[in-house]
């Protein structure tokens, strides 16, 4: 009797129907995964569009911008050298050591 009920206990159905268990599970899990892959393929596709849209875009102001400080840059430059111009006739105009005397206070600070 104790052989018997000691191999009743221990008998194969429960481990099978667990497997089948898992199996199913693993089944769902599978068809979840595949689903989340088909709708991040189909957002891939549907987003490709206006993405590629915004570079190009970002890609434009990019451009922009650069061509934009190269004229300011220009235009800095420009501004400098007639300042430096103008600098080099009052020197003339005045002498070096009047300049200096007349603007030395103003320009201690920097």
């Amino acid at each position: 009797m104790a052989i018997g009920a000691f191999a009743s206990s221990h008998s194969q159905p429960e481990p099978v129907i667990k497997a089948a268990s898992l199996s199913g599970q693993s089944f769902k899990a599978r068809n979840l995964v595949q689903h989340i892959f088909g709708e991040e393929r189909s957002l891939i596709v549907t987003l490709r569009g206006p993405l590629e849209v915004l570079a190009q875009s970002i890609q434009d102001l990019q451009r922009l911008v650069q061509a934009d400080l190269r004229a300011q840059c220009q235009n800095l430059a420009t501004s400098s050298t007639l300042l430096d111009r103008q600098l080099k006739r009052l020197v003339k105009r005045w002498g070096n050591s009047e300049l200096r005397a007349k603007y030395q206070e103003e320009f201690q600070g920097y």
